[in-house]
């Protein structure tokens, strides 16, 4: 719905209240996005066992609210399988990326992960069947000079690269599988559902590499950086999308978000200084990469 007069003095207005309006919203949670990382590095505990923990904790919280709120999250049972199977990515997503700090350091993770511009452009016509356009060919071949580029430096900057293009694919796969499924389905009953499918995959795959994450929380800070990332970065992030999802075009959105990467990248040398600081090549390949993420919405909406 776009924004008048009339229904923006209603956002700014609720009930004598002032609220913020809801593009100053979006720019907060892509901010709160940006310090995901940071808790990442915070947190002193393996990636799995990390995921483990945030599933759990905004799992219990998000059921709380719903519980709270009288809200319904069920769906069909033909509709179930396919979103579990969606939480399953979900879930690789998270562990990829918070894989990709503890090997390497957030510079190099969010550089990795700024590659979704290319996957969401690729995947995006094979989703919606629609013909790849030249400049997502561009855009392609760009990024791989980017990271071509970046290959220069040491193998464990590499790492961190190679695990944030996986956080990159499989974060542009579920947001493709969540378009379509949002089109039939409950906003909030596929991302419930979502979370308890990663959560499964997770718990899974821990016991696979004989790992018990429930053990491995000793440190009383991590506990505490846990609860600032599951409850500020991940359900208080999701329940404010969904409201101002209706009140802003989906490029606007689009746009916005891409400034993450960026956002992670600033907040990662403000916080932690010289362990995020890098050669050249690797600035000039990230910064590759980051000007398609911006120059790619620019020219599409254009087109």
């Amino acid at each position: 719905m776009p924004l008048n007069n009339s229904n923006l003095a209603s956002l700014i207005n609720v009930r004598g209240r002032k609220t913020p309006s809801p593009y100053v919203m979006l720019h907060v949670l892509v901010v709160i996005y940006g310090f995901t990382p940071i808790l990442g590095k915070l947190i002193s505990i393996d990636a799995l066992p990390l995921v483990w923990w945030r599933l759990i904790i905004s799992t219990v919280v998000l059921t709380a609210y719903f519980k709270y709120r009288k809200i319904k999250v069920e769906l069909a049972s033909k509709a179930m399988i396919s979103i579990l199977l969606t939480g399953c990515i979900v879930g690789l997503h998270w562990v990829s990326f918070y894989y990709a700090i503890k090997v390497s350091n957030i510079n190099t993770a969010m550089c990795g992960f700024a590659t979704m511009t290319l996957f969401t452009a690729l995947l995006e016509p094979l989703f919606f069947k629609r013909r790849i356009a030249m400049l997502e060919v561009i855009l392609g071949l760009s990024t791989m000079m980017g990271l071509f580029i970046i290959s220069y430096t040491s193998a464990v900057v590499m790492n961190g690269i190679y695990f944030g293009i996986i956080a990159a694919l499989t974060a542009s796969l579920f947001v493709n599988i969540n378009v379509k499924l949002a089109r039939k389905h409950n906003a909030y009953g596929i991302t419930f559902y979502e979370f308890i499918g990663a959560l499964v995959f997770v718990s899974i795959v821990s016991i696979g590499f004989q790992q018990q994450p429930w053990l491995m929380l000793q440190q009383p800070m991590d506990m505490f950086w846990l609860l600032v990332l599951s409850v500020v970065c991940t359900v208080f992030p999701f329940l404010e999308a969904t409201k101002i999802g209706k009140h802003i075009n989906p490029f606007t959105m689009i746009l916005v978000n891409n400034l993450e990467p960026v956002y992670g990248i600033v907040l990662a040398f403000l916080i932690f200084n010289k362990t995020e600081v890098m050669n050249l090549s690797f600035y000039v390949g990230a910064s590759i990469i980051i000007a398609g993420v911006f120059i790619y919405p620019i020219f599409r909406r254009k087109v």
